[in-house]
C-alpha cells in the first residue's frame, strides 16, 4: 500500500509537473499572441501616421498650389482691371474735350450772330438818319468772312 501511496504521489508530482508545463506553454502562447497583436497594432499605427503625415504633405502642395495659382489670376484680373481704368480715363478726357469744343465752338457762333446781328441793326439805323450815309463796305450777312 505504502508503495501504491509513493507511486500515485510520484505519478501526482509528474502530472503536477506536466500540468505547470502545460500552463507554461499556454502562458507562452498567450505571450506570443499578445506580442503578435502588439507589434501588428505598432505597424498599423505607424502606416496609419505615415499615411496621414503624407495626406497632409499632399494637402499642402495642393493648397500651395491653389495659392500662387490664386494669386497669379489676380494678378492677371488687376492688370486687365488697370487696362479698362486707363481707357475709361483716355475716353473721359475725349469726351470732356468734345463738349469742351462742342461749347466753344457755339459761343464762337453765338459771337458771330450776336455781332452780325448789331453791325446789322448799326447799318439800319445809319440808312435812317437824316443825313444820307452809306457805310464804306459791303453788307454781309455775316459780318465776319
Amino acid at each position: 500500500m505504502a508503495n501504491m501511496q509513493q507511486a500515485f504521489n510520484n505519478a501526482m508530482n509528474v502530472q503536477q509537473g506536466f500540468n505547470q508545463i502545460s500552463s507554461q506553454f499556454a502562458d507562452c502562447c498567450c505571450e506570443n499572441r499578445l506580442a503578435n497583436c502588439q507589434t501588428q497594432n505598432i505597424i498599423q499605427n505607424e502606416g496609419n501616421a505615415t499615411r496621414f503625415a503624407d495626406a497632409n504633405n499632399t494637402r499642402d502642395i495642393i493648397t500651395n498650389a491653389t495659392s500662387n495659382t490664386q494669386a497669379i489670376l489676380d494678378k492677371l484680373c488687376q492688370l486687365e482691371l488697370d487696362g479698362f481704368k486707363r481707357e475709361n480715363d483716355q475716353l473721359r478726357s475725349q469726351l470732356q474735350f468734345a463738349n469742351m469744343q462742342a461749347s466753344q465752338v457755339q459761343q464762337t457762333a453765338d459771337l458771330r450772330a450776336s455781332q452780325a446781328t448789331t453791325a446789322n441793326q448799326l447799318v439800319s439805323e445809319l440808312r435812317s438818319c437824316p443825313i444820307p450815309a452809306q457805310p464804306v463796305y459791303r453788307k454781309y450777312t455775316n459780318f465776319y468772312l
